[in-house]
């Protein structure tokens, strides 16, 4: 198909590059499903809305008193270093 497309030919019936799950926007893999509900429809699980990728900015450290910005684990780099030493 691809080397078809690159030759400038033209295919009837040629998938919708979008994923037909209701807002779901993706380009599709097979089955006109984005790889998400394309894996959740091959195991036999219901479609479902997948869950955007959230990152947790600016949240402080756990450590008491510390206003250093959390890396990993809640806690800033210095204080999670203490924690995995011991």
């Amino acid at each position: 198909m691809r080397r078809m497309r690159r030759q400038g030919i033209k295919m009837k019936g040629v998938l919708p590059k979008i994923c037909r799950f209701p807002g779901c926007g993706c380009e599709t893999v097979a089955k006109v499903l984005c790889r998400t509900h394309y894996y959740q429809d091959r195991n036999g699980k219901p479609l479902t809305a997948i869950k955007p990728k959230t990152r947790r900015k600016g949240r402080q450290c756990s450590f008491k008193g510390c206003t250093r910005p959390a890396e990993g684990r809640g806690y800033c780099t210095a204080h999670r270093a203490q924690l995995y030493r011991g």
